[in-house]
C-alpha cells in the first residue's frame, strides 16, 4: 500500500490553462498566497505576468500530506493565488 500513496513534492505541476471565467468560485475552498522559495526568481513573476496579461487561470496538481490535490492558480494583485 506504500508504494501506492503518492510522494510530497514541492512542486505543482500544470496540468491546463483555462479562462479565468469558466471556474465558478463556489468550487474554491480554500486560498493561499503562492510566493517564490528565492526573493525576486523570475520565473515567478513572469508566469504571473503572463498569466495576468492573457486573462488565464492555471489548472495544478501538487501532493501534500501523501494526498493530491487539484488547485487553480491565479494571478492576484502583485503575486499568484492558490485555490
Amino acid at each position: 500500500i506504500k508504494a501506492l500513496k503518492p510522494q510530497t513534492t514541492d512542486t505543482i505541476a500544470i496540468v491546463e490553462f483555462v479562462n479565468a471565467n469558466q471556474i465558478e468560485p463556489i468550487y474554491l475552498e480554500h486560498h493561499y498566497y503562492l510566493a517564490p522559495e528565492k526573493k525576486g526568481e523570475k520565473s515567478y513573476f513572469l508566469f504571473q505576468s503572463a498569466l495576468e496579461k492573457s486573462g488565464m487561470g492555471a489548472i495544478g496538481v501538487f501532493v501534500m500530506r501523501e494526498k493530491q490535490y487539484v488547485c487553480v492558480i491565479n494571478p492576484y494583485e502583485n503575486g499568484m493565488l492558490l485555490s
